[in-house]
């Protein structure tokens, strides 16, 4: 099956990225489910539709990349790394280690390359979407600070043991996290009132709960993250999306594009 036949279908596109992790022959929990969950959002919210039907040419784009990196890497085994993309080899690379700090890498390298391949595509979603953009960014990226055992900096070493477990994405955390409203909005595009709550305000208790996550723990750490995956994953454009006011993803020089 190949992704063209799962394209305009999000429930399609789901079955078919659990196909890849089912096909592998991976007992029990794997570092895939955190992808899935993220996934099934994504189908709930209706990005994954095709534009025509109220879906996201963005989102759609990114979830490509994804795909097409790890369907890639999965189908030429053994292929010298230098005839592969970056998201190919980092997928390359996973599926020989089946390590969680390679999935992080192979699932960020993705990620951030489309995120800087489809900044034109970005700049036509709604203005509320860019905040939302920049969250989904910088809480993976933090992810895999945990994941490399620097989320304290690396200056408290029971506290970056604690993030690696916490960041394992065999665990049900994503899954958990993705169901909160007031995270991870269920609209497309989002309310009012969902947008408030992403970027804490309001008072309600999903906007404190979005305070606390994020500027009481990620953004202390947002230029870290940026800098280390920019480093690990070899994708120096990243930098181009946090400046030292924090995150700004389409447009650096443009306050709508922030948090």
């Amino acid at each position: 099956m190949a992704l063209a036949t799962v394209a305009d279908a999000a429930a399609a596109r789901v079955a078919f990225r659990e196909h890849f992790y089912a096909r592998l022959g991976i007992a029990g929990p794997h570092p895939g489910a955190s992808e899935l969950a993220f996934t099934r959002w994504e189908q709930r919210r209706g990005v994954l539709d095709p534009a025509s039907s109220g879906g996201s040419a963005w989102w759609r784009a990114v979830n490509d990349q994804i795909v097409l990196d790890s369907e890639t890497a999965s189908r030429l085994p053994g292929t010298d790394p230098g005839l592969l993309s970056k998201g190919e080899a980092a997928w390359q690379r996973w599926l020989s280690s089946r390590q969680d700090r390679d999935w992080y890498r192979a699932h960020n390298t993705s990620v951030v390359s489309a995120y800087i391949k489809h900044r034109e595509l970005a700049r036509l979603e709604p203005e509320t979407e860019h905040a939302l953009l920049n969250v989904v960014l910088y809480r993976v990226l933090y992810a895999q600070l945990m994941e490399e055992g620097r989320a304290a900096g690396g200056d408290h070493p029971l506290l970056d043991a604690l993030g690696q477990l916490a960041a394992d994405p065999c665990m049900p955390a994503v899954d958990m996290v993705v169901h909160i409203d007031a995270l991870y909005p269920d609209h497309y595009p989002m309310t009012p009132g969902e947008h408030q709550q992403l970027l804490g305000r309001g008072g309600s208790l999903g906007a404190l709960a979005n305070r606390a996550f994020d500027d009481g723990v990620v953004l202390k750490r947002c230029r870290l993250a940026y800098h280390t995956a920019a480093s690990v994953l070899e994708l120096p454009g990243l930098l181009e999306f946090v400046t030292e006011r924090g995150p700004f993803y389409p447009d650096p020089n443009d306050e709508r594009g922030g948090v």
